[in-house]
Parts: structure tokens; sequence; C-alpha cells
């Protein structure tokens, strides 16, 4: 199993953490607002190269940016398909904000994330997850990351 890194002493900070995650939220909620395909969008953004190389990163620019330069730039990498109808709003930012969250935890690429929690699998957890510490989350699914 993965070591999980202590959520107190995350090179980034906690507080920190929290923003990047926010930011990844964001993100999310932008995509929704540009009618991407909500799967298409979670699933090119989790495996792109901008992703690994910026959002990955210990420390990027990106992190805080404004959301639509974040996305102006991810744009040029994906090309998600456009569909008007999406799920809950709220469900998707909850999706995007635990994969930022699930990644500072493990500090693994996004795509590995990805690989073992697919947009589908975070659809069905939201219902009994969202209202819960991120922390309860990260001990559910914890097995999951067995290398």
């Amino acid at each position: 199993m993965l070591q999980l890194k202590d959520k107190n002493n995350m090179p980034c900070g906690l507080d920190v953490g929290y923003d990047i995650c926010k930011s990844n939220q964001r993100l999310f909620a932008l995509a929704i607002d540009k009618d991407f395909d909500d799967e298409e969008f979670a699933e090119k953004y989790m495996n792109s190269e901008f992703c690994e190389r910026e959002m990955d990163a210990l420390y990027s620019f990106f992190h805080m940016s404004d959301t639509a330069y974040t996305m102006s730039v991810l744009l040029d990498e994906i090309h998600p398909k456009k569909n008007t109808r999406h799920y809950n709003p709220d469900t998707i930012e909850w999706i995007g904000w635990m994969y930022k969250y699930l990644q500072l935890r493990f500090e693994i690429p996004s795509k590995e994330i990805y690989a073992i929690l697919p947009f589908k699998t975070m659809l069905g957890y939201y219902a009994g997850m969202h209202t819960q510490d991120p922390e309860y989350f990260v001990e559910h699914i914890q097995t999951k990351f067995e290398r």
C-alpha cells in the first residue's frame, strides 16, 4: 500500500493544500460553464501532460493562477467534446476537489489516481462521502492504492 503523507506535514502545507484543491474545484466548475462533457473533461485533464507537469508539481504557478487562464493553457493540449447535459455541479466540483486532495495526500500522478478512481467511480462515492471529512474518504479508499 502507498504510504500516505501526513496531512499536517504536506510540503505545501495544509492550508495551501486546501487552496490548491479549491483551484482544481474551480477548474472543474469552469468545464461545466464551458459545456464540456463532465466525464471526458475529467479523464482528459487527469491524464494530460499539463496536469502531470504543472498541477502534480510540488510548486506551480498554475496552482493559484486565474482559473480561466489555467483552462486556456490546458485547452492547448486537450479538446473535450461539448455536452450541455451535466451532472449536479456540486458533484463535479467535489470530484475535482477530491482528485487534487488525493494527489496531494498520496503524492502520485493524477493519471494514476484516475486509473484507480475513474469518474464514474467517483460519482458513486459522492452521495455518501461529500459531507464527510476528506480524511474519512482517504481512509475508506486507501486499500485501492496498493502497489
